[in-house]
């Protein structure tokens, strides 16, 4: 798609001129490759404002839900706007969000025991389990989604879930299993850790208590162990209390290490190994490589990365952050020797890294990823560019689309 963009903020962040179910598109025949069947569904910020005025960071836009429908040559598309809990109800712009913190102090405060004092924008993954379809958000519950109409049918914790669920689950390469992580924030803080097999219900497994850390954005998962990095990123208590918004209120500590915690599978005592600080986002890959466990992913040498990802809303003046911004990373831990490497795999700047699905929890050769046209340009675009790292001969190629197209 082509989309206008100005330094001063991007307008691709605007809501749907309409919201529809599936509706026919004109394709030319031959277009649609016949084999192509099924839908595809995609989540994102699709709100930028409310009464009290524009949201703080992109982030907190209320989930766009989107979805293709091919079948027979043809193609069929829909477009609508999550609805989340209490939208109607009188307090719902005074609800906490990224950037935005609760409103009055007695909210903000109830806050860290009351996910109900954040909306819930079901905007950042979509996950199918079971024949259901849900959009994530991980500061808070699933939302349970029509697949046939897109319609929000509501929130609903599995049965299990202790107060969150992420936004970025695995699935367990033996059995099949969706395995993810959520996070309880102080005074008891910790991670609880989910199992959703392929059939019966959803299991919290166990939960590893944790400090004041800011929680873990993405697990990773092998045959043996789920494996969660935890950069020495902090919630500053006292700034959230102060009414500060949470982006705003992160304090990074780079005289500290970051924490690997590996946990076995179903559960059991955990063991954390520490490393160099490092900011970790975006897992893509992990395997057993004998007795180490080597995860993929992609990280950056302080919290620059932050910072940028909070201006982007307001047009920031690169999106190839400096000095550090994120890059294709391994973590290789020996339990054995307790000891951790971690190696930088291409010095090419990349985010929201993937694989072919078929590879997950085994040794694999390509890794895709979403990049930049220019590395070193200072312009106020989204990524737009594919990037294909090959692991084999540890060459990278660009898939460029031309000036204002990005990828997603």
């Amino acid at each position: 798609m082509r989309i206008d963009t100005t330094v001063q903020g991007l307008n691709c962040l605007r809501p749907p001129e309409r919201e529809h179910g599936f509706e026919d598109l004109t394709v030319p025949p031959g277009q649609i490759p016949a084999g192509l069947r099924g839908p595809l569904y995609r989540v994102g910020p699709g709100q930028f404002a409310d009464e009290r005025g524009s949201y703080g960071h992109w982030f907190d836009g209320e989930g766009l839900l989107t979805a293709l429908r091919f079948a027979d040559g043809r193609a069929s598309f829909a477009c609508r706007m999550i609805k989340p809990r209490g939208a109607d109800e009188a307090d719902y712009a005074k609800r906490g969000r990224i950037g935005r913190a609760p409103q009055g102090f007695a909210r903000i405060v109830r806050s860290f025991v009351d996910p109900q004092a954040f909306v819930n924008v079901a905007n950042t993954a979509l996950l199918h389990w079971q024949g259901r379809l849900y959009a994530l958000f991980e500061a808070s519950l699933p939302t349970l989604i029509d697949p046939d109409t897109l319609e929000t049918l509501g929130e609903t914790d599995l049965d299990v879930i202790v107060r969150s669920f992420g936004a970025h689950p695995h699935v367990h390469p033996s059995s099949g299993a969706i395995i993810n992580h959520g996070f309880r924030p102080p005074p008891r803080a910790g991670i609880d850790y989910y199992t959703l097999p392929p059939e019966g219900p959803a299991q919290h497994t166990h939960d590893v208590p944790i400090s004041s850390r800011f929680p873990a954005h993405d697990v990773s998962v092998t045959d043996r162990h789920i494996v969660t990095v935890l950069s020495p990123l902090y919630i500053d208590v006292p700034r959230v209390l102060k009414g500060g918004p949470v982006a705003d209120c992160l304090d990074w500590r780079p005289s500290e290490q970051t924490d690997c915690i590996l946990s076995p599978i179903g559960g059991g005592p955990h063991t954390l190994l520490k490393t160099d600080p490092m900011l970790y986002t975006h897992s893509v890959n992990a395997f057993d490589d004998g007795e180490i466990t080597v995860v993929q992913g992609l990280a950056a040498r302080d919290a620059s990365p932050v910072d940028w990802v909070s201006k982007v809303r307001h047009g920031c003046k690169s999106l190839a952050p400096q000095p550090s911004p994120v890059r294709l990373t391994e973590v290789q831990i020996n339990l054995a020797a307790r000891r951790v490497e971690v190696t930088t795999l291409f010095d090419t700047p990349a985010e929201f890294p993937a694989i072919d699905p078929r590879c997950a929890g085994r040794r694999h050769s390509v890794i895709y990823a979403t990049g930049f046209r220019d590395d070193g340009a200072a312009y106020a675009d989204f990524q737009d560019a594919i990037l294909r790292f090959d692991l084999t001969s540890r060459t990278v190629q660009k898939i460029d689309f031309g000036a204002g197209h990005f990828v997603s």
